[in-house]
């Protein structure tokens, strides 16, 4: 069976990256919110997987599972403890 794209997801928010906020919005949203608590809050930045700095991968995967199993950093962040929480 071939992989099919699907949308990505964010890795540091929880939906899809189409749908995350532009820069202008957190920016926006910070000033709003630090004008109603009476404090400054700065904007962090939105982590980058490929500006992650990840250790290697423990196993190498076969062959046979290369076509859906990945290890790049975007899949290892996205699947990180706690990146993936169900609603109890």
């Amino acid at each position: 069976m071939p992989y099919v794209e699907k949308p990505r997801r964010s890795i540091w928010t929880w939906g899809f990256q189409k749908n995350e906020p532009t820069d202008e919005d957190r920016v926006n949203h910070a000033v709003e919110l630090s004008r109603k608590l009476g404090v400054e809050i700065e904007v962090p930045r939105i982590p980058v997987a490929n500006d992650l700095q990840l250790r290697e991968p423990r196993i190498n995967l076969p062959d046979s599972l290369q076509h859906f199993c990945f290890t790049n950093n975007y899949e290892r962040a996205l699947h990180s403890y706690g990146a993936e929480r169900e609603l109890a």
